[in-house]
């Protein structure tokens, strides 16, 4: 019995030492081209250089990202199919959404938080409120007259806007849309009021003087809106709404794979030149140690799922 558990170690430790031997899969669930695939290729293409490995970037969109989530869920635990991970379809969908085919805490190997980025909420660039507070005013002014669009039902722009109407007390009238790109122009055209999205998709038209961003909703201000306030400074203190990144295995991932994931994992998030492309993109590395994920990960969940109750916000599927 003892040759055998020293055999055994023997080759998990052998395994770890040659890993990875071929290319790794990097699932982004989302189409190329959006934010979370450019971060994705961004961190793919240093943490290649941290382990002395290929690591491949491949595009699973589909199910608001379940299904490329799931499809790692499902994957072998060999450390060769690894999912970068974005809050919306571990901790905002999961909220929304009973019949999840994975389990957010318990079908994933925890590898590390990467990035995260806050929303913003923006109108078109004459309208009446000059900041957040002016909005809720008019809001208040106005029960349910003022509409604002998101990505979706459920989506965590929808969420995030939520928080607002509960902790500012008002009622806005959603209006969900398929994407963000007709929702921004619709807002742009006066079609509808106000819209909840990622200051990445904003900057642009803000700087052109169509839009004007009212307040964001990280910890502190990003580079990207730098003078843009946040909520915390417009008067809501603890209003911290953010969306973020990060890389997971299947479950049961070898130790030692995993450990010598984690540590490229980390050795690449310090990197300054991964950093500056993480602020052109409007995102800033993430604050949380390795060993705090699975919890960080719980709190978010429970996070958007106590709006989602009190908000009274579901899915079907």
């Amino acid at each position: 019995m003892a040759a055998l558990i020293c055999a055994a170690m023997w080759t998990g430790g052998a395994a770890a030492a040659a890993y990875p031997d071929r290319p790794i899969k990097l699932v982004v669930p989302f189409p190329p081209g959006g934010t979370t695939d450019v971060l994705g290729r961004i961190f793919g293409q240093y943490l290649s250089q941290k382990l002395g490995g290929t690591v491949v970037v491949e595009n699973k969109p589909g199910a608001a990202s379940a299904l490329g989530i799931d499809d790692v869920a499902k994957s072998a635990p060999d450390g060769y199919t690894l999912l970068w991970g974005p809050s919306d379809g571990l901790a905002v969908l999961p909220a929304v959404r009973s019949n999840m085919p994975y389990q957010p805490l318990t079908d994933f190997t925890p590898l590390g938080l990467v990035a995260k980025a806050p929303f913003a909420f923006a109108v078109k660039a004459d309208f009446a409120a000059q900041d957040i507070k002016g909005l809720v005013a008019y809001a208040k002014q106005h029960p349910g007259g003022l509409n604002f669009g998101t990505p979706g039902i459920g989506s965590a722009g929808h969420l995030t806007t939520a928080l607002l109407e509960l902790r500012a007390g008002i009622k806005l009238t959603h209006v969900p849309y398929k994407g963000g790109a007709q929702a921004i122009n619709d807002v742009m055209a006066g079609q509808i009021q106000m819209i909840t999205a990622s200051p990445t998709a904003l900057v642009s038209f803000a700087q052109a003087g169509k839009l004007r961003m009212l307040a964001q909703t990280g910890k502190t201000r990003i580079a990207l809106a730098s003078d843009v306030p946040t909520m915390i400074e417009a008067g809501f203190p603890g209003f911290v709404a953010e969306s973020w990144f990060g890389v997971f295995g299947p479950k049961a991932l070898p130790a030692d794979i995993a450990a010598k994931l984690m540590q490229a994992i980390t050795a690449t998030q310090g990197n300054p030149e991964v950093v500056s492309q993480f602020n052109k993109v409007g995102v800033i590395p993430a604050d949380v140690p390795v060993a705090e994920v699975p919890a960080f990960l719980a709190s978010n969940l429970k996070f958007w799922s106590d709006i989602a109750a009190k908000a009274d916000i579901h899915v079907s599927q």
